[in-house]
Formats: C-alpha cells, sequence, structure tokens
C-alpha cells in the first residue's frame, strides 16, 4: 500500500533531494579534485592537514554519490530500511563535513610559516632529486614565483651553487617565458624572471582553496539536514500507513 496525502509530497521531495543530493556530491568530488590539482603537488612540503583536505572532500563527495542511491531508491520503492540506512550515512557524513568546514577555516587563519622551513629546506637541495626538483620547477610555474622567500635567494642555496655553472642564475622555470637558460644570470640582476616569493604565494593559494571547501562543505551540510528531517518524515508516513492498513 503506497503513501498518500502528505506523506506523498515527501516522498517525492525526498526524492527530488536526492537527485540534488547526487548533484552535491558530484560536485564535492569536482571542488576537491581542483583543490587537489591547485596544491596537492606540492603536499610533499608538509605533513599540515592542509594538504590532505581535497582529498578528504573527494573521497566524501564519492561516498555522497553513493548514499544519495539509498536516498533515491528508499523513498520511491518506500522501503523502511533503506531509507533507516540512508538517514543513518546521511547523518554521519553531515558530521564528517561540518568537521570538515569548520576545520579549513581555521587552518585557513594558521596556515603563515607551516610551509616555510619545509619548503626552505627543499630549495636548499635543488636539484639534487628530481621530483623534489620537479616540484619546485611545477610550483615556480605554476604561482609564478621565483626563490622562497626572495629570488636572490637562489645566489645562497647549497647544492645549487656547488656548481659553479650556476653562480649568479637561477633555475629556468622562474623565467616569464621559459627557454634553455634563461634563467642565467637573473639571480643578481632580474629582467626576465619572476620577482615574487614562493612561500606567501603558496599560503595564499591554500587559504583560497580553504575557503572554497569549508564554504561549499557548511552549505551542502545545512541542505543534507532537511534529507534527514524529510527521510524521518517518510519512515514515519510509511509506518502509519502499514498499521493501518
Amino acid at each position: 500500500m503506497a503513501v498518500e496525502g502528505v506523506s506523498k509530497c515527501v516522498k517525492y521531495l525526498l526524492f527530488v533531494f536526492n537527485l540534488l543530493f547526487f548533484v552535491s556530491g558530484l560536485g564535492l568530488v569536482i571542488v576537491g579534485a581542483l583543490a587537489q590539482a591547485n596544491v596537492g603537488a606540492f603536499g610533499k612540503l608538509s605533513d599540515n592537514a592542509t594538504t590532505g583536505a581535497p582529498v578528504l572532500l573527494i573521497v566524501v563527495g564519492s561516498i555522497i554519490l553513493v548514499v544519495a542511491f539509498f536516498g533515491c531508491f528508499g523513498s520511491i520503492k518506500e522501503n523502511r530500511c533503506m531509507l533507516g540506512t540512508f538517514t543513518a550515512l546521511l547523518v554521519i557524513i553531515l558530521l564528517v563535513e561540518i568537521a570538515a568546514g569548520i576545520a579549513a577555516f581555521v587552518f585557513k587563519d594558521k596556515i603563515n610559516g607551516y610551509f616555510s622551513k619545509d619548503l626552505k629546506d627543499l630549495y636548499n637541495k635543488y636539484p639534487s632529486s628530481a621530483s623534489d626538483a620537479k616540484v619546485i620547477d611545477d610550483m615556480q610555474q605554476k604561482l609564478k614565483c621565483c626563490g622562497a622567500s626572495n629570488y636572490t635567494e637562489w645566489l645562497n642555496y647549497n647544492v645549487w651553487n656547488q656548481d659553479p655553472v650556476n653562480h649568479g642564475n637561477t633555475p629556468d622555470s622562474c623565467c616569464v617565458n621559459v627557454t634553455t637558460g634563461c634563467g642565467k644570470g637573473e639571480a643578481a640582476k632580474p629582467d626576465k624572471i619572476y620577482t615574487d616569493a614562493c612561500v606567501p604565494k603558496l599560503e595564499t593559494e591554500l587559504k583560497k582553496s580553504l575557503v572554497w571547501i569549508g564554504a561549499v562543505v557548511l552549505g551542502i551540510g545545512l541542505a543534507q539536514i532537511i534529507g534527514v528531517i524529510l527521510a524521518c518524515c517518510l519512515m514515519k508516513g510509511i509506518k502509519d500507513t502499514y498499521e493501518t492498513f
């Protein structure tokens, strides 16, 4: 026996909600992927939780896609078991999202200085490790910066200056237009390189990503509260309907 009246209205509202919920989960995956593309490559610069936030967002978004299925199927089929599972999972996800959103806003104001030492250590080893050197090169091109705190630091970085050929030079990744040997002499007399420092640029990029993550997560979390209420109302309606008949 199908539900009628208000419960029937709730049933279809819950179905529509879960379609939107599915889209929100897809949105979380996309936002997480974009944030990961912006800062994920620099994860080895620090063990701080800020670099793991995009991954958490992708995981939560993927779980939401699965949970939305339970909500859609459970509402259309009026299956209390699936609706109960959906509600329980939704509450758990909601708590995780609220915690992640709050953490994103809190960490945003604590980023300054978190990467400074790790980044400078990595610069001092450049280019002894090919993988570490690629992180530096990619970051300098992506963020349009040169050197950890100042482009002139390339005059002092240990490994870089062990080779006399590099004296007074910067890596080509510092150049505005990258060509072979374009960084020659630019550490002392910059003309064709980026002169902004990389540490503040990286911190600014992370702050932007965390603001977006926090806003999206908390916004979706508030919408999910409506989903929990609708699911509970529908379960009660289903129970009352079957008890009546």
